[in-house]
């Protein structure tokens, strides 16, 4: 009996190591996967159409309380080095010019909004691959070689409200949808509307910005002025 006993323990503690492992690996694999391979996949997209709430309805008083709100205000770069984490992505900007905030670093790291759902290795075939990318308010990931103001936020322990020390030279943007514009030419975008028939990640992966209606375009874009006219001299 006490050999059995010491069988059922050794099966037991195997288990959990086998569980260690394979969590290890799935969440390696996730971390290091290049963004590129999603962009050749054929994802469908998990989006909503009623997406910017009041926002961007009040483009002046919003974006002022942006600006006043943000911890670092840069004109950076995206170098193309990102990882996926869960619910976001990391990617690294190069810092060209500090507007607020007391930096140091040349290289930060951006939390980007980006969520799969549902995702499988991107090594099987492309018909195998099924999974949803979720773009909250619209915002698609930074391009490389392109120059952005970015109004960002420090990320803060929410138990002290302190910067947190894990995070120390990572941010977040202040507000999703009034803290990235682009100061090389006129944004790539498209609306969205009852009439949009595109259904792939692959259809909007060159986009900045999905809008849902003209009005949203039109005071995104008075925000966008407001910012570079303070900052892009």
């Amino acid at each position: 009996m006490k050999r059995l006993n010491n069988i059922y323990i050794a099966i037991f503690f195997l288990v959990i190591l086998l569980s260690l492992f394979i969590g290890y690996f799935t969440r390696k694999s996730i971390y290091d996967l290049d963004i590129s391979n999603i962009d050749k996949s054929k994802y469908s997209i998990e989006y909503s159409l009623d997406i910017y709430g009041s926002n961007l309805k009040n483009p002046i008083n919003n974006i002022n309380l942006v600006d006043q709100n943000s911890d670092l205000i840069i004109k950076g770069e995206f170098t193309g080095n990102r990882k996926i984490i869960y619910g976001s992505v990391e990617s690294e900007i190069k810092v060209l010019s500090v507007y607020k905030g007391n930096i140091k670093d040349k290289y930060i790291y951006l939390y980007e909004p980006f969520n799969i759902i549902d995702f499988k290795n991107p090594n099987q075939t492309s018909n195998e691959i099924k999974g949803n990318i979720s773009l909250t308010n619209g915002y698609n990931l930074l391009k490389p070689n392109h120059h952005n103001i970015l109004l960002l936020n420090n990320i803060t322990d929410p138990s002290t409200n302190e910067v947190s020390k894990k995070y120390l030279n990572k941010y977040k943007y202040n507000n999703i949808s009034l803290s990235k514009f682009s100061i090389d030419d006129d944004i790539n975008y498209v609306i969205f509307d009852e009439s949009t028939t595109t259904t792939t990640f692959d259809d909007i992966k060159d986009k900045d910005w999905i809008f849902s209606n003209k009005e949203d375009l039109a005071n995104y874009l008075l925000a966008k002025n407001i910012i570079l006219d303070k900052y892009n001299k």
